[in-house]
């Protein structure tokens, strides 16, 4: 229970999106069930379908904690660790703060390509 589920078309489920999204609310040896937030058409579920889980209780747990001790933060490198999580700003491996010399990073692996290295 608390994990978080989407249904899926059963022929691709890894290539679409979810149909509906849901929290397992109670798992038993023969069924699963599923709370969901949003209305869909029922037909949808009365076919074969896949059930995959996009993220459990405790990742939702984690991902909530970090953001919230982020969200205290405004100046810095944690300032802007939650502008690249939030995509508000594109991840610069030279970014300092004003206070620090340049990092000018060296790949380790010289083979990567450039999208690779940044």
């Amino acid at each position: 229970p608390g994990d978080i589920v989407g249904v899926f078309d059963k022929d691709h489920p890894f290539h679409s999106s979810p149909i509906i999204t849901g929290v397992v609310s109670k798992v038993k040896v023969d069924k699963i069930c599923v709370a969901f937030e949003d209305e869909f058409d029922e037909d949808v579920i009365k076919t074969p379908c896949s059930l995959l889980i996009l993220a459990n209780e405790i990742t939702h747990q984690r991902y909530s904690k970090i953001l919230d001790v982020l969200q205290k933060h405004d100046l810095g490198i944690a300032d802007r660790l939650r502008a690249v999580l939030m995509g508000e700003v594109l991840p610069n491996p030279n970014f300092t703060s004003e206070s620090e010399k340049p990092l000018n990073l060296v790949p380790f692996n010289l083979g990567l390509n450039e999208p690779q290295q940044a």
